[in-house]
């Protein structure tokens, strides 16, 4: 039996909120297109991620290797057709003062099927214009061996201890601070709490701003791989997993859509909660119709070959898609 987990206890997507926490050079220049609302910094935010870049590349030998390098996150939320620049600059400044008001930020308006979000990039480092003397401490006790001084276990014979635990080692001073995680969380259930925490609290902020309701987001169960021993069973459980990924980003953009140009009504949530249900239950009970005319039966299984498998995800993802967008229209068609 593979198992699954639900997706609730990790940061994924939202029908209004979304969180990038992998953010490099390119997609930070694609967000710098957009149009900028504000920061807390007085620089770009091109020219301090460059400058981050330039640190990194000087004091981390795995970026020099040729590793990128994670520059922060990206929270970004639905928007209203109806605001101002003020109410933007405000929300920046209360999604800053909820993640890290330390933290630098910056705040852009993104367009993007058919939508309009705010999105708010953090960087992952403090930055001391003054500059910060840091201590540099002994992890642990160090010996050397007396004959060679070399370092040497504590049991080496000629072992003699060179500091211990504690002992200051060297005094430095950074312009940086080390990477800051954004999302410290005791363990799953904490996770889902905060971020169901920032996700209500985002909710009523928006009402309160921009008068309309958020949605609820579609989410299916993942497949739990890394104790999977067989290759061909982690390659296809990897292949399902991004299958739902693509279709809850296709739900969630489509219910977005209608929130958008105000056509979120009662009617239509009825419609798209159809949709839903069908949708996690193609997922739930692993077997589906797919394709036109006699529609073929498809079976979610880990076991089957590779081949077979990859024709049945793209026929679940083109059922789901087909469901989708047959929904859009006819709720679109009713508000002609």
């Amino acid at each position: 039996m593979i198992k699954t987990f639900n997706i609730n206890n990790h940061i994924y997507s939202n029908t209004y909120i979304r969180i990038d926490t992998y953010i490099n050079m390119d997609k930070l220049s694609v967000l710098n297109d957009c149009d900028f609302i504000t920061s807390n910094q007085s620089e770009t935010m091109m020219d301090y991620a460059s400058r981050i870049l330039d640190y990194e590349l000087k004091n981390n030998n795995n970026v020099r290797k040729g590793q990128t390098p994670r520059l922060g996150a990206t929270f970004t939320f639905l928007l209203d057709k109806q605001r101002t620049a003020e109410q933007l600059a405000e929300l920046s400044e209360e999604v800053s003062g909820r993640i890290d008001p330390g933290l630098p930020f910056w705040s852009y308006l993104l367009h993007k099927s058919g939508c309009c979000y705010l999105a708010v990039y953090f960087s992952d480092r403090y930055y001391y214009a003054n500059g910060k003397t840091e201590e540099i401490r002994a992890r642990s006790d160090v010996y050397i061996n007396k004959d060679t001084n070399r370092i040497c276990k504590k049991d080496d014979p000629s072992a003699k201890l060179l500091r211990k635990k504690g002992d200051l080692i060297r005094t430095q001073t950074v312009m940086y601070s080390s990477k800051v995680k954004l999302f410290r969380f005791k363990g799953k259930k904490d996770c889902a709490k905060k971020m169901e925490e920032l996700r209500c609290w985002y909710g009523e902020k928006i009402e309160e701003l921009f008068k309309f309701s958020t949605g609820e987001g579609l989410i299916i169960k993942r497949f739990i791989y890394t104790d999977l021993e067989d290759k061909y069973q982690r390659n296809n459980a990897r292949r399902w997993n991004k299958a739902f990924s693509d279709v809850e980003k296709a739900f969630d953009q489509a219910v977005e859509r209608l929130i958008y140009i105000d056509l979120y009504d009662e009617e239509s949530k009825k419609l798209i909660g159809v949709v839903f249900h069908k949708i996690r239950a193609f997922a739930s009970r692993g077997y589906f119709r797919y394709g036109t005319g006699k529609r073929l039966k498809g079976y979610i299984n880990l076991n089957s070959s590779d081949r077979s498998q990859r024709i049945y995800i793209d026929g679940f993802k083109a059922r789901c898609l087909d469901e989708i967008n047959k929904t859009m229209e006819r709720i679109l068609r009713s508000a002609r």
